[in-house]
């Protein structure tokens, strides 16, 4: 359920954006010396270098504020209908023997093409171009033969030719598996469309027209799209444009609820700011020793030893993996009889919810979720993210509307 290979690259990437986003929230103080430049240079008169009044700028800048404030509460930011959805590709390839056929066939024209025209550099040299000779020669020529016959007699049971390796697919599994995601998908949306869910939405947005429309673009974020089965790391990926679900092949409501609840719904971590720093503060280091996080580690020396253990940190510590977790670990707690959809998270909850961790009772993520969480935040993760998700101003309202 992690995503070892490229967070490295992503960790840097996180760091880059956080600081882009830390300089410009810093307050109404920014907002006011961004308002001021924007003000002056729309409002200055040349001919008699009238100037703005402090009231002014301070008013446009609450006004500029207030739209910003709108925008990161706007369903908005997370609608996937925008994106293109690039799994339906691959779900073909998976479910159709004549459509992976075809893949495969393109795949080799593209090698032999690449073959055919690959370049040799005489010896000692990256810029004379020589014809391959020797045993370059021979080797060109038979991968050029394999393509060509492959092309003649092209077969699902040929595993690999040349330098290609085919996708191995199992058809009847995969059906199978995507029956069982399909039925998972329906389970989330009954969830996404019961009252317990729109109420909770109601207190984060503040009222329920907002919360509606939330509700409406989670909904169509569900069903938007397809998805696909991978035999390696389940993953959501999102970009400005495109957007992609991997479902393991082996079937798993964890694994869907993770990356489809968990995930896709808010297009990766499009949830409130509250809910963003109280899942960071709530965050503590796990135990290497502990038997849910020491089999992820693999290492040969102390130091591979202590790389492992902080990659480890930095995704269990991330605040969209943090949410992710959490949204999987509710749905695994209501399921096993923890606690109702909607009821309140008590000490009796906790207590509960302990007595199953001891038993052996939960899932492998559900422990490290626990393990990496400090035990007095408990009851705000489950209970307190959608109410302080509302301004001070939001909350007059509601009150005002009572």
């Amino acid at each position: 359920m992690f995503k070892f290979e490229s967070f490295f690259k992503k960790g840097q990437e996180d760091v880059k954006k956080a600081a882009k986003i830390g300089t410009l929230a810093v307050g109404i103080g920014a907002g006011t010396l961004l308002g001021v430049n924007k003000v002056e240079a729309q409002t200055s008169r040349i001919n008699n270098q009238e100037t703005v009044s402090d009231s002014t700028l301070f008013a446009k800048a609450r006004k500029e504020n207030e739209l910003d404030r709108k925008w990161a509460a706007s369903p908005e930011r997370y609608d996937l209908s925008k994106k293109e959805n690039v799994s339906g590709l691959k779900k073909e390839r998976q479910t159709n023997p004549e459509k992976l056929l075809q893949y495969n066939i393109e795949e080799v024209k593209n090698a032999l093409k690449t073959a055919k025209n690959r370049i040799f550099f005489e010896k000692g040299s990256w810029t004379e171009i020589a014809a391959p000779e020797g045993e370059a020669l021979e080797e060109q020529e038979q991968e050029i033969k394999a393509y060509e016959e492959y092309l003649i007699n092209p077969s699902l049971e040929i595993k690999s030719v040349g330098n290609v390796e085919f996708e191995q697919e199992d058809f009847q599994v995969n059906r199978n598996a995507f029956k069982f995601y399909d039925e998972q998908i329906e389970k989330i949306a009954e969830h996404l469309k019961s009252q317990e869910y729109l109420d909770k939405l109601v207190l984060e947005y503040g009222d329920e027209e907002a919360a509606l429309e939330h509700q409406r673009v989670r909904i169509q974020n569900l069903y938007n799209g397809d998805y696909n089965l991978t035999d390696e790391t389940p993953n959501f990926a999102s970009n400005e444009n495109t957007f992609e679900v991997s479902l393991s092949k082996n079937k798993s409501a964890a694994v869907a609820n993770h990356e489809i609840l968990g995930h896709k719904i808010v297009d990766g971590e499009n949830f409130s700011k509250h809910a963003a720093k109280l899942l960071v503060l709530s965050y503590q280091k796990f135990n290497p020793e502990s038997k849910y996080f020491k089999s992820l580690i693999k290492a040969d020396n102390p130091k591979d030893f202590d790389d492992a253990v902080r990659i480890l940190g930095n995704y269990f510590g991330k605040k969209s993996e943090r949410f992710a977790f959490k949204e999987e670990f509710e749905m695994e707690m209501i399921s096993s009889g923890i606690k109702k959809y909607g009821e309140k998270f008590t000490q009796e909850s906790y207590q509960k919810l302990m007595d199953f961790y001891h038993q052996g009772k939960l899932s492998d993520d559900a422990c490290r979720f626990i393990e990496t969480t400090k035990p007095e935040y408990f009851e705000k993760i489950f209970n307190e993210i959608a109410e302080n998700n509302l301004t001070p101003e939001d909350k007059v309202n509601r009150e005002n509307k009572a």
